[in-house]
């Protein structure tokens, strides 16, 4: 990689910079080219313009010299437009001036050519408009049929923002002089007024990574935008029929990633990765490398690498074998759209363990709600390998649910859960995953509840345990969506209205004030049994305060007896204790910790 400083004349020693086929549309408007212009106008002060980033194409003899644009389209085609409004502009103009014009917007194979060609190849979505902006070089000249239609281009249409950009600046230069004009051509053209810092890959650059790196604070480049461009790009190549591509294009990718605003925005949420954030179409994309193979946790390949196996994958790749793998990615799009959900809680849920759409919802909120997304390349090889079977489909889910819910539980280290997937897609006959489940016993499962349980893990287990409950016909209601509080009984601060409460054991035997028993009461207030769920917030005050009022609330300060309408709360904690007049403390946690235990037995054990 090399940064220089250049002034716009770089144009002029460039032959083809080509924005890919299928990059994002020209988006810049109003706003953007009046700063840019106000800008270049100032008699002083500097003209930084930002940075723009090449990546270099292997040289091919008798080829031109071409270069990719990673980042600054928007600002490139912008200045190119602004030269050629400029250059149109200007009155009597020296050979100089139109040489330079000529040079900075277009190029030719050899000195000797008559025939120009443009020197930026812009993208499928703006190639019409950019080119009848350049116009054409005849005779030596640049002719510029767009001064022709400038009254017809309407200001306010979205569409024509390359147009609508050179009306712009063609309207405001004309409204200062020509010796102006003249003044910032100089300017722009000066070989030591250098305004953007120009930054060369070679093919041993990793674009994406250097791409974050410079614009942390932009608009991310994503491994979709890279692997997207290199697989059409590549077809453009074999087949020699960029109009052709651009269908398929629209028929395949665009049909399935940019649909309407509703699909782009799934595609484009981000989702977390450990200390990484990744939109579902990287995630998908990496879906489909490990699912094929090209992507290998034994070679320790990670998801910055994934536009980088994706380019080697297709290098010696035929037109159709290309065809072959967009149609394949396509597919388990589709599956991954259809299987793997945004959760916005206002969602049903039911315990339901016969029906798919049930059993397939549930993992798929368990997973979620504890931020795996590390089984996605095993759910949707199931739900393709095994379409219309349904049976095998809710067993196979089971197992992956009881898998990660043991390891959850159990607080065993999900670090290899990434291998674990790996290993499950490629295990034809099913059971290695089933020789992991058996590997974890109920009283580990037990154990696990008795303390050190996370707030996230802790609702999740005390919502599917209520829902598992409301199977009994006595209650009206079965489904219940995931908006619940969970709340620690004794709270967290205890010392401050929970002093009093004397230390017992599981017999309800007094224990001596210590610091082990002391430490004993803080394990037991991460315990499931020391959590439930409310249906709203309880003050501060109240919800560090002592059991009875707690419980009660005080003045307007509503207590968990005003927020418990699910079971884990009215029968557990209502009913059995407060309308008993017993004590909440160690003795009532650990009764409640054994039938609960037995609860996420019957949930999640073999």
């Amino acid at each position: 990689m090399e940064a220089h400083g250049q002034p716009l004349r770089f144009l002029c020693d460039e032959q083809i910079l080509e924005i890919p086929f299928f990059q994002r549309a020209y988006v810049w408007n109003d706003d953007n080219w009046k700063d840019l212009l106000e800008d270049l106008l100032k008699t002083s002060g500097s003209h930084f313009l930002g940075s723009v980033i090449l990546k270099r194409a292997r040289q091919v003899t008798g080829d031109a010299d071409k270069a990719t644009i990673i980042d600054g389209q928007q600002r490139l085609t912008t200045l190119s437009i602004l030269i050629k409004a400029l250059y149109d502009s200007i009155e009597n103009k020296r050979t100089k001036l139109i040489n330079d014009a000529t040079e900075a917007l277009f190029y030719t194979l050899k000195s000797s050519d008559s025939d120009y060609l443009l020197t930026i190849n812009h993208s499928h979505n703006d190639r019409k408009q950019f080119e009848e902006v350049m116009g054409n070089v005849v005779d030596g000249e640049i002719q510029s049929p767009i001064l022709k239609k400038l009254d017809e281009i309407n200001e306010e249409d979205p569409r024509l923002l390359i147009e609508r950009c050179y009306k712009y600046f063609y309207t405001q230069l004309t409204s200062i002089s020509n010796d102006e004009r003249i003044d910032l051509w100089d300017n722009l053209f000066d070989k030591n007024n250098k305004i953007l810092v120009v930054i060369d890959l070679d093919d041993n650059d990793q674009e994406q990574k250097i791409f974050d790196t410079i614009n942390s604070s932009g608009v991310r480049l994503t491994s979709t935008d890279i692997i997207k461009n290199a697989l059409y790009q590549k077809l453009i190549e074999l087949s020699l029929d960029s109009e052709k591509i651009a269908k398929y294009y629209k028929k395949t990718w665009a049909d399935t990633f940019e649909k309407d605003d509703t699909v782009v925005a799934y595609w484009n949420t981000e989702k977390s990765m450990g200390r990484l954030w990744r939109q579902n179409s990287e995630l998908l994309l990496q879906t489909v490398a490990i699912i094929k193979g090209i992507f290998d946790l034994e070679k320790k390949h990670t998801i910055q690498q994934l536009a980088d196996l994706y380019k080697a994958e297709i290098e010696n790749y035929t037109e159709q074998q290309l065809y072959d793998f967009i149609e394949e990615i396509t597919k388990y799009a589709n599956i991954y759209k259809d299987h793997i959900p945004d959760f916005n809680g206002k969602e049903n849920f039911e315990y339901n363990n016969t029906e798919i759409e049930a059993v397939e919802q549930r993992v798929m909120h368990i997973l979620d709600k504890n931020d795996i997304s590390t089984f996605n390349p095993y759910i949707i090889y199931i739900f393709n390998t095994y379409a219309g079977q349904e049976s095998i489909i809710i067993q196979k889910l089971n197992e992956i649910e009881k898998y990660v819910m043991s390891y959850l539980i159990t607080k065993t280290p999900i670090k290899n859960f990434n291998k674990d997937c790996t290993t499950f897609i490629n295990d034809k006959s099913g059971k290695e995953i089933q020789k992991r489940i058996k590997e974890f016993k109920p009283a580990q499962l037990k154990a696990g509840i008795t303390s050190n349980v996370s707030n996230k893990l802790g609702n999740v287990i005390l919502f599917w345990i209520e829902l598992k409950r409301r199977l009994d016909p006595k209650y009206d209601t079965k489904t219940l969506q995931f908006n619940y509080q969970l709340e620690h009984i004794m709270p967290q601060k205890w010392e401050s209205n929970w002093s009093n409460v004397p230390y017992v054991d599981e017999h309800g035997n007094i224990l001596p004030k210590n610091d082990d028993n002391k430490s004993r009461r803080y394990e037991k207030v991460y315990s499931l049994g020391n959590m439930t769920l409310l249906n709203g917030r309880l003050n501060a005050a109240i919800s560090n305060n002592a059991f009875k009022l707690k419980m009660t609330g005080q003045g307007k300060k509503s207590g968990v007896i005003k927020y418990s309408s699910l079971s884990v709360t009215k029968d557990d904690l209502v009913a059995k204790i407060y309308d008993q007049d017993k004590e909440w403390n160690e003795q009532t946690i650990i009764d409640r910790e054994k039938y609960l235990g037995d609860e996420v037995i019957a949930l999640w054990g073999i």
